[in-house]
């Protein structure tokens, strides 16, 4: 067999087993907690025929200024998510995940990249990316920049004949705030082009072109000029408020802030990009020696070439966005990835590195994700799976709301304000929705501040403010374990995450003396059956051994031990160790609990869960014990 006939067959095996592992990867349970919000506003622009221009679906602040610059990916997932069911939002969600493998594939090989070398960059691209393959508007935004990065670095590298990027630019301008990735990755082509000199001087131009009217249809969204403008607005309130943001959602902390559990997403984002980076100036400066040596029988051209310093400008000006925000990662590997492949390819010859290195890490990563070892590992919500996920979502406090207090005014963490939107608006309208722009920065911050207990009387200042009465909160909160303690507010329900407790005088006493549970737990009682769910168990496949969480009894534990009630927290904490045994967390909050009432009998047990490694929110706690 001829080395062409052994790249065809390669290939074939490499781009089948890339597209199967893309499906792996998109075949997860869903659990975005955003999709009640965005299939809310879908229907509420369905239903009038235009996009809002202020808050609709909030109580609080209706009248506040919101740019919906989602308003097409919503009434998608209003179609999808209402009219057809959660079985359509993982099926698309699949079809984006490999429509944008292909594209990256498709790339990288135009580019000259082998099969060996495009399957490993991508596959370990993968992996950076995981996080990001939510059925979210900012993986359509990912599919998009694929699309553009393989027109104009590789269907089109001249800038002949690209121009219905416009119209995909019109598009982008109404699905995501992402879209300005799109005229500024064509405005770095044009530089790199430009800075070539003459060779590249006419199809810069061409390419500042068409940066120029991709920037011009971007006006063209409901909200105009403010559409337009929202997404650099967003990052002057980023910039403005860094350090709330920072430490309130993950997604928004620095790339390179630390982060104990050392998730694979972030890992493999620091290989791809220091690799791809140092790759593609090593065939810069052997690109130029090649020009140096004139028409020397060793210096015959590469593919990327003609395109390898306009590829170097776009992938320095994603690097150099890419350490701010941990969601600017992705972005940066759609564009770095099918880019290092090629001139790796270019630099090391076809041979390398064959077809076994990059298949054996496939089969490693399907295998993490199909056992949901790396989802565990990362620290996410998410199962291998169809339908929605029984772990993350509200439901059974959302359901107690809706049955035993649907008169109430509700005071919603930030986490649950989006699926409280989706279950119950507009009967009632969740104080903090998943918008997080729908309202003033500062209202958001008085928010978690109060969710937090970095301000001790937010909660109580916000509950006089707006007259709420019942609060929906994650158990892990230091709110819920301050809530616990209080004689004027009642705890009246446990869900897998989320605890309910509504103000005293707000309900009836003998409906109180029926729902409430925390007399129990102060008592020194044991929690009755049903009154805190065990966390649902991974199902059943292929006989393969499933990871998992006692991500309810954590939680549980994590409240009751706050709330100082140490006897029911380490009731729950036991269920938590035997409900998984291998879980270094439990073991270690069980630990801790022992180490509160006897410190040198439990710091041997202490030291030794921290030696077994995992995923660990306790770890520091448990270091400073040991050291005190």
């Amino acid at each position: 067999m001829d080395i062409d006939a052994r790249q065809g067959n390669n290939a074939r095996w490499a781009l089948s087993t890339l597209l199967v592992l893309a499906v792996l990867a998109g075949a997860f349970r869903i659990h975005n907690l955003d999709l009640g919000l965005h299939a809310r506003t879908g229907e509420w622009i369905v239903e009038h025929g235009e996009v809002p221009l202020v808050n609709v679906m909030s109580d609080l602040h209706a009248d506040y200024p919101s740019v919906h610059d989602k308003w097409g990916f919503q009434v998608l997932t209003h179609a999808l998510w209402d009219g057809v069911g959660p079985s359509a939002v993982v099926l698309v969600r699949i079809s984006l995940i490999v429509g944008l493998f292909l594209l990256l594939w498709l790339t990288a090989r135009r580019l000259g990249a082998s099969p060996g070398s495009a399957m490993l960059f991508l596959v370990l691209g993968m992996v950076a990316m995981r996080s990001r393959f939510l059925f979210r508007p900012g993986l359509v935004s990912l599919l998009l920049l694929a699309l553009v990065v393989y027109v104009i670095l590789a269907a089109r590298p001249d800038g002949r004949r690209a121009w219905w990027l416009v119209l995909l630019q019109l598009l982008w301008a109404n699905l995501h705030g992402y879209f300005l990735l799109g005229y500024l990755a064509v405005g770095a082509v044009a530089l790199g082009h430009l800075l070539r000199g003459a060779a590249g001087r006419q199809t810069g131009i061409r390419f500042a072109w068409l940066a120029v009217a991709m920037l011009a249809v971007s006006f063209v969204n409901p909200a105009g000029v403010d559409g337009f403008w929202h997404p650099v607005a967003i990052l002057v309130d980023l910039n403005a408020h860094l350090e709330f943001y920072r430490t309130s959602i993950d997604e928004f902390m620095p790339t390179f802030a630390a982060d104990p559990r050392q998730p694979y997403d972030r890992l493999a984002f620091f290989i791809l990009g220091g690799f791809s980076i140092a790759v593609l100036l090593w065939e810069w400066w052997a690109s130029r020696a090649r020009k140096v040596q004139g028409s020397a029988e060793s210096a015959t051209p590469h593919q990327l070439d003609d395109v390898l310093l306009p590829a170097i400008t776009l992938v320095g000006l994603f690097a150099c966005m890419s350490p701010t925000l941990r969601r600017s990662m992705a972005p940066f590997v759609v564009v770095a990835a099918p880019l290092a492949s090629a001139a790796f390819t270019a630099r090391l010859g076809p041979r390398i590195p064959g077809l076994i290195a990059p298949m054996a890490l496939a089969m490693l990563v399907g295998y993490g994700e199909i056992t949901d070892h790396t989802s565990v590992h990362d620290g996410l919500s998410r199962r291998w799976g169809g339908g929605v996920s029984r772990l993350v979502y509200a439901d059974r406090g959302i359901d107690f709301i809706e049955t035993e207090l649907p008169e109430h005014r509700v005071f919603t963490a930030f986490r649950y304000g989006s699926t409280f939107t989706g279950r119950l608006w507009p009967a009632q309208v969740a104080s903090t929705n998943g918008n997080t722009h729908g309202y003033p920065t500062e209202y958001f911050m008085e928010v978690m501040e109060a969710v937090s207990m970095t301000d001790p009387i937010a909660f109580d200042r916000l509950s006089e403010r707006y007259a709420l009465n019942a609060a929906l909160l994650p158990m892990d909160c230091m709110l819920a374990a301050r809530l616990v303690r209080r004689e004027d507010w009642k705890l009246v329900q446990l869900g897998v995450e989320e605890a309910v407790f509504v103000q005293a005088d707000s309900v009836d006493a003998d409906w109180l003396a029926t729902h409430k549970i925390e007399w129990r737990l102060r008592s020194g009682q044991e929690l009755a059956s049903g009154d805190l769910p065990e966390t649902p168990p991974p199902d059943s496949l292929l006989g393969l051994t499933r990871s998992s969480r006692p991500t309810t009894e954590i939680a549980a534990a994590m409240m009751l031990r706050r709330a100082g009630l140490v006897a029911a927290a380490q009731s729950v904490a036991r269920q938590a160790a035997e409900h998984e045994s291998n879980d270094a967390e439990a073991a270690t909050l069980l630990a801790l609990l022992e180490f509160d009432q006897d410190p040198p009998a439990a710091r041997h047990a202490l030291q030794r869960q921290l030696d077994r490694g995992g995923v660990n929110r306790f770890e520091a706690e448990a270091r400073a014990a040991i050291e005190e």
